[in-house]
C-alpha cells in the first residue's frame, strides 16, 4: 500500500504513493514493458521531419530525451530572467569522442554499445537480426550527431555558448525543422526568447534529419525512450542498463 501521511496534503500523498510505486517490485515485474508501450507505438509512426518535432517536443515535454537538450536557465546575461535555453545532445555514449576517437578503449566501448543496444531491443521483443540492425544505425546516426557537435572544451567558453534569439531567429536558423508544432507539443508554445549554445549543430541537425530514413529515426526515438524508462522497468532491465 502507498505510504501515509498525516492530514490531508494532496501533495504529500503524492508522495507517499510514488514512493509506493517504486517500491512495489511486484507491481513493477507484472508491468513489465506495458507503461511504455503507448511511447514506443507512437515514436515508431514517426515518417517525416514534421513528425520528428511533434513527437520530439512530447518527448521533451515528458523529460525523455532525444537529439538535443531543452531546458528553462537564466539568461546568462541578464539572470533575473528565466528562457529557454537548447543545447546539443542525443548521444547514448557521454561525449562526441567516444564515437569519433581512435583509441582502442572507446572503439571498444561502441561494439559494447551496439551489443548492448541489441540486447535491449531483443529483450523488448525484436527478433535478434532486426534488434542488430536497429543498433548498428543507431550508433551511424549517433556518429553523425557527435560529427556535429562541439567539442567540450569549447563548451566551456561562456561567450561561445550564449547566442539569443527569438522563435522567428530559430526559423532562420534552421528553416526546415518545424519548431511551432515542436513548442506546441512540448506544452508551451509560446516560448519567445531562446538561447542557442550551439546553432551549428542545430544547422546540421535539420540536414540530418531530412537525409535519415524513417526506420532510422523510428529506432533511434525508441531507443531514447527504452534506455531512459529502463531503470524504472524490470529487474532484467533495471540490471542490463546498469550493468553497461
Amino acid at each position: 500500500d502507498a505510504v501515509k501521511f498525516p492530514g490531508n496534503d494532496p501533495n504529500r500523498q503524492k508522495l507517499g504513493m510514488f514512493y509506493g510505486a517504486c517500491m512495489d517490485e511486484a507491481a513493477i515485474e507484472a508491468a513489465g514493458t506495458k507503461p511504455i508501450a503507448g511511447w514506443m507505438k507512437d515514436v515508431g509512426k514517426v515518417k517525416n521531419s514534421k513528425d520528428l518535432m511533434a513527437t520530439l517536443g512530447k518527448m521533451h515535454g515528458a523529460s525523455i530525451p532525444g537529439l538535443f537538450a531543452l531546458g528553462v536557465e537564466g539568461d546568462f546575461k541578464n539572470p533575473d530572467m528565466n528562457i529557454a535555453q537548447m543545447f546539443q545532445g542525443g548521444l547514448g555514449l557521454p561525449d562526441r569522442d567516444y564515437y569519433l576517437s581512435d583509441d582502442e578503449t572507446k572503439k571498444g566501448l561502441r561494439a559494447k554499445y551496439v551489443t548492448f543496444v541489441a540486447k535491449m531491443f531483443t529483450m523488448y521483443g525484436a527478433k535478434p537480426e532486426a534488434a542488430q540492425t536497429m543498433a548498428d544505425n543507431i550508433l551511424a546516426f549517433e556518429t553523425k550527431l557527435a560529427k556535429n557537435s562541439r567539442a567540450r572544451a569549447d563548451l566551456r567558453d561562456p561567450d561561445k555558448t550564449y547566442n539569443k534569439l527569438d522563435k522567428a531567429g530559430l526559423k532562420n536558423l534552421t528553416p526546415k525543422l518545424d519548431w511551432e508544432g515542436y513548442f506546441k507539443a512540448t506544452g508551451y508554445p509560446d516560448v519567445t526568447q531562446i538561447n542557442v549554445a550551439t546553432p551549428e549543430f542545430f544547422s546540421g541537425l535539420q540536414e540530418l534529419v531530412n537525409s535519415t530514413e524513417p526506420a532510422t529515426l523510428q529506432a533511434y526515438l525508441q531507443w531514447n525512450v527504452l534506455r531512459d524508462a529502463a531503470p524504472a522497468l524490470t529487474k532484467s532491465f533495471d540490471e542490463e542498463s546498469f550493468n553497461f
